[in-house]
């Protein structure tokens, strides 16, 4: 905080003077900052007014895209029977802190979702910077899916059967022939 006077006799060397002031920069804490006069006419003047004035500095606000890169859907997830990540992580830039994921209304936690049978999963994440300067971003939601993995059929023994007594039909065949 600065302080100002009105009331100084022109010609007069009186200034105002802020123990505190530009000596608080972290968000979260309570400060004073006390003023006081000084210079060589300094004794003909009395403050009126508050003195002393407690402030605090409130952390600051930050937004995707400026203060972080918010994580992105993995796209073209295909089954394949094993653990597939759902989401390329997010980036910091110059405020520290993590990337914080939950899949669907679970827990919050570092380690990206993952996920293994086809279907639609919603990820939340959010940036949790670190130091109390910041708060932590908004929970978003990115909708990441996995497709059912594909099957090649084809038949074959398809000529025309002729009646013999036994079971007869064609033959099905899943991902023969496959180039």
């Amino acid at each position: 905080p600065t302080a100002s006077f009105i009331g100084r006799v022109p010609g007069d060397e009186v200034e105002i003077v802020v123990e505190g002031e530009r000596e608080y920069i972290l968000a979260g804490k309570n400060y004073v900052a006390n003023a006081s006069l000084a210079g060589t006419d300094a004794n003909k003047y009395k403050l009126s007014g508050t003195i002393s004035i407690e402030f605090n500095i409130v952390p600051a606000n930050i937004t995707a895209g400026v203060d972080f890169i918010a994580p992105t859907a993995k796209t073209n997830l295909m089954y394949n029977g094993t653990e597939l990540a759902l989401v390329n992580e997010g980036k910091k830039k110059d405020i520290e802190g993590s990337f914080l994921y939950a899949l669907g209304d679970g827990s919050f936690d570092t380690k990206v979702p993952t996920a293994k049978d086809p279907g639609s999963y919603t990820v939340r994440y959010k940036f949790m910077p670190s130091g109390g300067n910041y708060y932590e971003s908004e929970a978003e939601k990115i909708t990441v899916e996995i497709f059912p993995n594909k099957l090649h059929l084809s038949w074959s023994n398809t000529d025309p059967f002729t009646y013999n007594g036994q079971l007869q039909g064609p033959t099905a065949d899943v991902n023969k022939d496959l180039s």
